[in-house]
């Protein structure tokens, strides 16, 4: 009786092996189907990555390298432009030339429009001309020329500035002109408001009765203007 009993109990057993036996290789088979998958999508994953990190790295460079040679090519055109003998007709051709560079020419227009007589004549043709590309930018650019009340700038760039912020439609300066206006107030109010607002700019030319006048009415214009804005 035992003895069937122990046989009964071997056979049962060996069946149980042949079983796990056939089970074994496919679980292998499915734990290596997946590792091989995972490196395979990891692979590509990096592929990706790489290939985006560096076409984005080949990009910069080039932009980099443009810039580089931007600079190389306006630096000639200042240098044409800061001639004692420009003629106001080189001056506009120079400028008109910064302005073909976009963006990247509003603060050397700047410079030169603060330079004053014919090299202030071009600035403004060619900031008026990078304007009508790049309005927001070149807004920005002369609203700082128009906040500024340090003495960076002379009164009559001032002027040119806030006869631009008109034409090209700067609606983020009204406010700003609403307080020039009032400065401009003072300063034909007494001998104290012109000394104070004359600290504004440069001490050359100096700001006098005649051109606060100027600029009072430059000022009004622009505010007049800008108001008719929707």
């Amino acid at each position: 009786m035992q003895s069937d009993t122990a046989l009964e109990a071997a056979g049962r057993a060996e069946e149980l092996s042949r079983e796990v036996a056939k089970l074994k290789p496919e679980g292998k088979d499915f734990w290596d189907k997946l590792q091989a998958a995972s490196s395979l999508i990891s692979g590509v994953a990096l592929a990706f990555i790489g290939y985006f990190f560096t076409d984005s790295v080949k990009v910069a460079l080039q932009e980099r390298q443009l810039r580089l040679e931007h600079v190389k090519e306006m630096r000639e055109v200042l240098l044409k432009m800061g001639s004692p003998a420009l003629t106001p007709e080189e001056a506009e051709a120079n400028a008109i030339t910064l302005s073909a560079f976009g963006e990247e020419s509003i603060v050397p227009l700047i410079t030169q429009l603060d330079s004053g007589e014919n090299r202030a004549l071009g600035a403004e043709k060619g900031l008026r001309a990078v304007g009508l590309t790049s309005q927001e930018k070149t807004c920005a650019a002369l609203q700082q020329v128009v906040r500024n009340r340090s003495g960076l700038f002379r009164w009559d760039t001032h002027q040119v500035a806030i006869r631009l912020t008109s034409e090209l439609g700067c609606k983020g300066t009204k406010g700003d002109l609403e307080r020039y206006d009032a400065m401009l107030d003072s300063a034909l109010q007494s001998e104290k408001g012109l000394h104070d607002a004359a600290a504004a700019f440069q001490s050359h030319p100096q700001l006098g009765k005649e051109a606060a006048t100027q600029l009072k009415r430059q000022v009004e214009g622009a505010r007049k203007t800008l108001s008719r804005l929707p």
